[in-house]
Order: C-alpha cells, then structure tokens, then sequence
C-alpha cells in the first residue's frame, strides 16, 4: 500500500505528540525533588509548644528548614521529627538529595493564640479577676487543696510580674464577683474558708497610699454565691447565683449596687432565666449574660443581652454548646473559654461576633482543659488565668496567658 509523504508525516508528529503526553509525570523536570508538605496548613493558629510536622514526598531525600524567613539551604536545620514552636513563626522547608535538583520552597506561617506570661504565685480557680489601668488583680478564690483564700495578688501587664499584696480580703472568699467603679474593686459574695454563703460587700482603693480591703455596710439579699457582676456607667450590675434556703435556690435576680452610696437596689429587672456560675460580658451599656447552670434545664446554651438597667430578652442564636463555669472576655468579640461543656470538662472557645450576633466555634483551644477560670481585657489585651481541670473546686493552674486576637 502506498502512504502519501505528507500523510505519513503526520502520523509522525502525532505519534510523538501521544508519546510524550504518556510519558510525563508531575514534575516538569525528573531531576528536581518534590517539594515537603505541611501536616497543618499554613495560616493556622496554635496553642503554645504545638508540634510542626511536615512531610517528605520524595525517597531518600533529607528536608532541611529555617524558622526566620530566610530560604532554606543545605547547612539549614534538617528536619528529623516534628518539632515544637512557642512564638507565632514562618516555617520554610526544602527537599535535598544528591544527583538531584533541590525542591521547591514550601512555606508555612503559624501564629500562637496563646503567649504564655509569667505564673501567679499560687494555683487559684472560682477566683475574682479585674483590671484597673496596666494591672490585674486576682483575688481570693480556691488554693489547691479547695480551701477559699483571702489573698489577693496584682499582676503588672507592662513589666510581666506578679506581687502579693499586704491587703488581704476580711473574709476568705471564692465563688464571689467583683467589679470595679474608677480606681475602686468591689467584691460580692460568694462561700467563706466553711463553705458558708457569704452576703458582705468589700472595696479596695487601689490608689491608696496603703491599699487595705473594707467591708461596706451594704450586704447582698439574698446572700449568694456564683453570681456575675459588671459595671456600666458607674453603677455595679449583679447578676444570677444560687444560695441555700429549705432547698437550693437557683436565681434570676438583677441587682444594682451604688457605690457612692453604698446601697443595693432591686430595680431593674431580673434576667429572663435562672443562671448560676454564668458567664458575663458588657459591649458599651449592653450586658451579655451567657449560660451557666439553672434550675430547669441544668446546663445552659442560651445568653441574654440587656441595655444597663433594661429588660433582658433572650437572644435566637445561642452558643453551639451547653456550659457553666467557663470564662468570659470581651476584644473585638466576645470570647468563652473553656467550662463545663455538655457536661464534660473541655477546653473550646466559642467567639461571638458583636456586629453579627452569631456564636462560632474556634478552631484552636484553651491552652488546657480549664473549668473555673477567670479572663479579663486589660489596656486591650484578654488574659486568661486559673482554674481547675475536672471542675472538682480544686486549683490546678496557676499560668498566665495573653490571647493573640
């Protein structure tokens, strides 16, 4: 048969055309290495001392890493098993091997949530935990051994130091609130060193030349503990509890406590639900009450929000799970952190967008599993302190952590 020569030339071009699409692999060019794969994608948040792992898609070849930005070369740090990061980080990797071409660049930036400051000078949980100015105070609470303490210790945001201060509350306390009105910190409550509840109201100047603890002629009725409290506009709001009469006595109960002149009044109007060991939160005058424990349906996922000294209303979007003794902070969301979730102790974050009203679950956690803790917003920053690991009233922690927002 006779075949044309432009015909079979064709045929050719074709043929090799087929040939080499066959015979092509993912890499271009057979002589560079793949390039190393990170286990936990790049723009994740971590937890301090989280492990970097990353994985090695070639045979025989030997990744090597830097941690400062810079490109990796083959005198950079090899990688052999993963390794631990404390501050947030760039990560680069590349493949080496002889004969071979060295990989691709792979890049990785993790940036740690949680910056670990210096430690209180005991473990405390079911504590009280204000700011005034640069400086936190952490007052009273449960030791370690679940015995309600009298101390209360300052922590200087500025030069990361703790101290004990000489004023010691009059009455040991913890499952109390405390707020603060100017330079003043009032405490509310709680149970005493005899698990007695405690109906008395101290302050602290803290601006005083020898800052002592005073108790105030007003006293809380009825006495309780495990109530919130917040300040709006001068006046001091408490919210909820629980205390013993005949039975356990579960409360809905707003008060508000004047400072100037140490009265309490039973004005405004009391919160939708019963709430106990509740979190708290304020967002210019409106006040966030957010679950905790009740007398009805024991663990709590609803919150309920009120203008200072309105109505409350129970908001349609509630957390994604129950919880009680968790921890509450307000940056440019509102934050709960940790708890008694669905009936377990754990350690997930739930973030409230404030312009939205939408809770969501974070993807990254507590540094530990943390019930009865305590978070504050100091100059900006939240910190978060304390708490016990199973919810037994026995402190377990005394670390201090920054939250990078």
């Amino acid at each position: 048969m006779k075949v044309c020569l432009p015909v079979l030339f064709l045929i050719c071009i074709l043929a090799g055309i087929f040939l080499i699409a066959g015979c092509q692999d993912i890499n271009v060019d057979a002589d560079t290495l793949k390039t190393p794969v990170f286990a936990i994608a790049s723009g994740s948040r971590f937890y301090p001392n989280m492990m970097v792992t990353i994985n090695d898609l070639n045979t025989g070849s030997q990744i090597r890493y830097t941690d400062d930005g810079s490109i990796p070369d083959e005198s950079s740090t090899p990688y052999t098993v993963p390794f631990q990061i404390s501050a947030t980080k760039t990560i680069k990797a590349r493949a080496f091997a002889s004969s071979y071409k060295p990989s691709a660049t792979a890049t990785a930036t993790y940036t740690i949530v949680w910056i670990q400051k210096a430690s209180m000078p005991a473990a405390r949980c079911n504590h009280a935990m204000v700011a005034v100015g640069d400086y936190i105070y952490v007052i009273g609470g449960f030791n370690s051994g679940g015995v309600a303490t009298d101390t209360t210790y300052r922590y200087d945001t500025i030069n990361n130091t703790w101290s004990t201060m000489t004023a010691t509350l009059n009455t040991a306390r913890a499952r109390h609130a405390a707020a603060v009105v100017g330079t003043k910190i009032y405490v509310f409550g709680g149970y005493d060193a005899g698990d007695n509840f405690i109906g008395t109201i101290e302050e602290l100047d803290t601006i005083a030349s020898t800052p002592s603890w005073t108790t105030k002629t007003a006293v809380l009725n009825p006495v309780r503990a495990d109530l919130a409290a917040c300040t709006v506009s001068g006046t001091v709001y408490l919210m909820g509890g629980i205390y013993y009469n005949a039975g356990w006595q579960y409360l809905n109960n707003v008060d508000s406590y004047d400072s100037s002149g140490d009265s309490i009044s039973a004005t405004p109007p009391d919160l939708v639900s019963e709430r106990y060991f509740l979190g708290f939160a304020v967002n210019g005058s409106t006040i966030y009450a957010i679950g905790g424990r009740s007398s009805t349906s024991d663990i709590l996922d609803s919150y309920e929000t009120a203008t200072a000294g309105g109505s409350w209303t129970t908001s349609a979007n509630q957390l994604g799970d129950t919880r009680f003794g968790h921890a509450c902070a307000v940056g440019t969301n509102i934050y709960v952190f940790g708890g008694v979730i669905d009936g377990t102790a754990g350690n997930g974050i739930e973030k409230l967008t404030i312009a939205g009203g939408i809770w969501s679950a974070e993807t990254y956690t507590t540094p530990a599993i943390v019930v009865y803790a305590q978070a504050v917003n100091c100059s900006g920053s939240i910190y978060l302190t304390g708490g016990d690991q199973t919810g037994d009233a026995s402190a377990d922690y005394s670390t201090l952590y920054l939250l990078n927002e």
